[in-house]
């Protein structure tokens, strides 16, 4: 059910209350557990998750006070075909499970996608399983192929579907370096 009463702010991780990251994290082990499938002591775990990326900024989602929604976006410059641009890195969009189909997934992914829209990005270049909710949101599915040159130009993915916004950046049949590991 949605909340009447319910928030949703862009903020850096300096000024996000410990119990909110805390929140945060949970929320985000919630949908992804931890890769290495090792139980990270809490220090351990905000030191990674919030650690200083250029240009980071956390979109949380709060219903009745309480963590319910999350995104992360950071500055990645990639390289498309010749062309670097300011991509608007976006990274684990989620919502909890008790406040999915109000909308609020489509908020979120939308402040991050005004970063896009102001200009301050070129772009948000980025990765997922669900293709047709960013389609709904101005985003297209690329099917080049991604590289990250900082080792030796693998594939720096994992999730099935590669998106970008807005739809109207052209990628041709060129070659994507994100210049560095996937978010």
């Amino acid at each position: 059910m949605a909340s009447d009463n319910h928030e949703l702010i862009i903020t850096t991780h300096t000024a996000i209350t410990l119990s909110d990251k805390i929140s945060i994290i949970q929320l985000v082990r919630s949908i992804w557990p931890s890769k290495d499938g090792i139980e990270h002591s809490h220090e351990e775990e905000l030191a990674l998750f919030f650690a200083d990326r250029p240009e980071e900024r956390h979109i949380i989602l709060k219903c009745d006070s309480i963590v319910s929604g999350y995104a992360r976006v950071f500055l990645r410059e990639v390289m498309i075909g010749k062309q670097l641009l300011r991509n608007c890195a976006l990274a684990c969009v989620c919502v909890a499970t008790s406040q999915r189909l109000n909308g609020y997934g489509h908020q979120i992914v939308r402040k991050a996608f005004t970063l896009v829209d102001s200009g301050h990005y070129d772009c948000s270049l980025f990765q997922t399983a669900v293709p047709g909710f960013y389609e709904k949101l101005g985003a297209k599915v690329i099917y080049n192929t991604c590289v990250n040159s900082q080792v030796g130009n693998l594939n720096p993915w994992w999730d099935k579907f590669v998106m970008i916004y807005p739809s109207v950046i052209e990628t041709a049949d060129c070659i994507i370096d994100i210049k560095g590991k996937g978010y």
